[in-house]
């Protein structure tokens, strides 16, 4: 069972409203400072309820921004060409 806080339930309902949040919105609209709505952010990411993306939140991962999957592409990408030159 997750234990979530107002201020958590607040960013989750304008998640679901909008489909992303950003930091400085929920900063101005909740009255926190932007470590404790980065803290809350963190917490619900880890509770898999969003996806943070620099100073974003979305509802669904969007993996083209992701550094693991983009360095990935990169590798394969060279990996064929040393293959073809050889």
């Amino acid at each position: 069972m997750i234990i979530i806080n107002r201020r958590q339930e607040g960013i989750l309902h304008e998640l679901n409203q909008k489909g992303y949040v950003n930091v400085v919105d929920l900063c101005e609209t909740h009255s926190f400072s932007t470590i404790i709505i980065r803290k809350d952010l963190n917490f619900l990411e880890n509770e898999k309820l969003l996806h943070r993306i620099h100073c974003r939140a979305s509802k669904q991962p969007i993996y083209a921004f992701e550094r693991d999957v983009l360095y990935e592409d990169a590798g394969r990408g060279k990996k064929e060409i040393a293959k073809e030159a050889l």
